[in-house]
């Protein structure tokens, strides 16, 4: 009978902990402690990313980590070098250093009295990854991860490259981000008097992480540092992965579950990039007792059941309308015992003639051998965002625009369900006028009243059609065989809904436009049967029990807070023939316990005039305060991008204040060669 962990000890946080490293660094730690003299003690989990545990996500911390302490667990949440409480550098992001001060870290808070010496480390996003690339190093006291929203390539996965494409909002949406974090001062009351030397020394000698990423367009050992794909024996320890479908970080749920041998467990919800007991669109679910019966079972060796429970739970997800806001994704919990899942078909659609997407068989003959695409640059719109949030952008919506600017193929309606889960793919047959261009491939469900939802999606820079390591230039208007894998996914197309493939050559904002206007060419029938290939999942012989999961303990945030000021704008200058997007967003929060107000506003400005791509440009600016009575700091920063046929150019101000006055101001410029991107 598996056993429900029904502690609930007092919480006692330590704020002010320092872990020192061999070179004088000292991480700054938070200890969210079990308060029991008698039953101690207890077995620590690690969050460890650069996101500022005293300020920036100090109730985020509190929430989840607080609860681990009521059950039994020491919460620890890490500052990474040069960010936060911790001293030193932040020299990029996951670095070689990085991962050795966890190591140490680990080695220490093992060896405190307070700790049995079993360590987990969980986090979402970085600190997913950093659970991941600290797992990779195989320490004795690491005895299992809970990693959430995170990669298993660097170059493939994260927000730098699309396909071998740069992206254009996530180049400034979370660098921008990165540039103010970063900038912001360790905290008076946890450092001391030192705090503004370590300031100014930390406004000083930060290099911007932007201008690093740029420099390395290829898949090349900058990106394969940190890849567990690069080395999957490397992980030894036990590990449960989470993403959710609507997020831009889920792949490496499916890839884990394939590829490693240890103990493992995957979860796919419906949500955005958030936590799945506070994420949109729900179902939300008690993900911290999930949690709490994953450590309970890995760092004490109480049976709790979990590792009877079958190896992959998803959220199947429904036909529905494409409403941004949905609240809730309709669809069904399932279980599968197995991953890849043996009974799975693949199902190949080939394009026909008449914009028809046929399944089964090429033509043998058609009228048409190929279609062109000639524009326009701004398709993509509906989709605009590779990692998106709630509120205001929310999801995607409906396609029927960008669809009409694609070469577009849709099925008849469908007789019977059919339901996929995993990775789609497309072979393309496909020539380009330039010697670069891209491809964007979305798969979309269409209702009955042609309402067009953005499944999955794919995009490619032609250039790196043999692999992203060594790109090479097209030879215009040569046939090409082209292989896309879209996004791992779960789906059912209901009956009289229609299968669409869509096909572009452009996917703005998704990625920045190729530097020359080009047209494609997509060929078609049998000599060159571009098609598309499903993961048709048949019902399960014996159907597994359902998952259940308790309703999350703590209440849904509201979607938007009374009068918080948020914004997501498209203009179209019909005289220039320049759209501009632009997204908003402000904050002000108090932490009553710090005394302490945090500011935040955002906006971000993305452009593009039609036919001329060396027109786009991106812009992110962001506006960061700390205060309390007689003290304040603000840091404003801007990134902005911009490009020439050669050249990608990034541009850099800061400014730092301290009760109103300059600290600090700095500006940046780099030019970057393009090299065939």
């Amino acid at each position: 009978m598996p056993q429900e962990n029904t502690a609930d000890y007092p919480v006692r946080v330590v704020q002010n902990v320092y872990i020192p490293l061999p070179d004088g660094i000292r991480l700054g730690a938070t200890l969210y402690m079990p308060d029991s003299s008698n039953d101690g003690p207890f077995p620590a989990v690690i969050e460890y990313d650069p996101y500022r545990k005293d300020d920036n996500k100090v109730v985020r911390n509190w929430q989840t980590h607080s609860y681990l302490a009521r059950k039994g667990h020491i919460g620890v949440r890490l500052d990474v070098r040069g960010t936060g409480a911790s001293t030193g550098i932040a020299e990029n992001e996951y670095t070689r250093q990085e991962q050795e001060d966890c190591l140490h870290a680990l080695a220490w808070l093992a060896d405190q009295s307070w700790c049995t010496g079993n360590i987990g480390m969980w986090g979402s996003s970085y600190g997913g990854i950093t659970a991941i690339q600290t797992a990779m190093h195989a320490p004795p006291q690491l005895k299992a991860i809970l990693p959430m929203h995170a990669v298993v390539d660097r170059y493939g996965d994260d927000v730098h490259y699309h396909g071998g494409c740069v992206p254009v909002h996530e180049s400034v949406a979370w660098a921008g981000r990165m540039v103010a974090l970063n900038a912001l001062p360790p905290l008076p009351e946890i450092v001391g008097d030192a705090w503004q030397r370590l300031w100014l020394e930390r406004l000083e000698q930060t290099p911007q992480w932007p201008c690093a990423w740029l420099q390395h367009p290829h898949r090349d050992a900058y990106w394969e540092h940190g890849s567990v794909c690069e080395n999957w024996e490397s992980i030894v320890c036990p590990v449960f992965a989470v993403g959710g479908w609507a997020d831009s970080y889920h792949n490496f749920v499916l890839r884990l579950l394939e590829h490693l041998t240890v103990p493992r467990k995957g979860l796919i919800g419906p949500w955005l990039h958030d936590r799945p007991h506070t994420a949109r669109p729900g179902p939300q679910i008690d993900f911290l007792r999930e949690m709490v019966r994953w450590w309970d079972h890995w760092l004490k060796g109480i049976a709790t059941g979990i590792m009877d429970e079958p190896l992959l739970t998803v959220w199947v997800q429904e036909s529905r309308p494409p409403d941004p806001y949905l609240a809730t994704i309709p669809g069904y919990w399932r279980a599968e015992t197995e991953w890849p899942v043996a009974r799975a078909q693949q199902r190949t659609w080939f394009l026909g003639d008449g914009a028809r997407l046929q399944p089964d068989c090429p033509l043998e003959t058609a009228q048409n051998q190929s279609t062109e695409w000639n524009g326009p640059l701004t398709v993509g719109t509906a989709a605009p965002f590779w990692c998106t949030g709630f509120r205001p952008s929310g999801m995607p919506r409906d396609q029927r625009r960008d669809d009409a600017c694609s070469l577009a193929f849709t099925s008849a309606p469908l007789q019977a369900p059919v339901e996929i889960l995993g990775f789609p793919t497309v072979r393309l047959y496909v020539a380009a006028s330039e010697p670069v261009a891209h491809v964007a491939v979305k798969l979309c469900d269409v209702a009955p009243d042609g309402a067009s939802l953005l499944v999955t999606r794919g995009v490619l820079n032609l250039t790196h059609r043999t692999g992203h390591s060594a790109p090479t230039p097209l030879t215009p208007r040569t046939i090409y065989p082209v292989t896309i894998e879209l996004g791992s996914i779960s789906h059912v197309f209901a009956v009289g809904h229609c299968l669409r493939l869509s096909m572009s050559g452009a996917d703005w904002p998704l990625v920045w436009p190729a530097p020359r206007p080009y047209a494609l060419t997509l060929y078609h029938a049998a000599e060159h049967p571009t098609q598309l290939t499903l993961p048709v999942l048949p019902p399960q012989t014996t159907a597994l029990p359902t998952p259940v999961f308790r309703p999350p303990e703590v209440s849904l945030p509201p979607a938007r807070a009374e009068g918080e000021p948020g914004s997501f704008t498209i203009l179209q200058d019909m005289e220039t023939g320049t759209t501009q997007m632009e997204t908003t967003s402000a904050s002000r929060t108090t932490l009553h316990e710090r005394d302490l107000v945090m500011t935040e506003s955002n906006r971000k400005t993305l452009s593009l005039q039609e036919g001329n791509p060396l027109s786009c440009r991106a812009v992110m600016t962001r506006q960061l305060g700390l205060e309390r009575s007689g003290w304040n700091v603000q840091v404003d920063s801007t990134l902005h991008m911009g490009c020439t046929e050669k050249m990608f150019t990034v541009e850099i101000d800061l400014r730092a204040r301290h009760n109103d006055e300059v600290v600090f101001e700095r500006h940046w410029k780099e030019e970057v060669p393009r090299l065939l991107g």
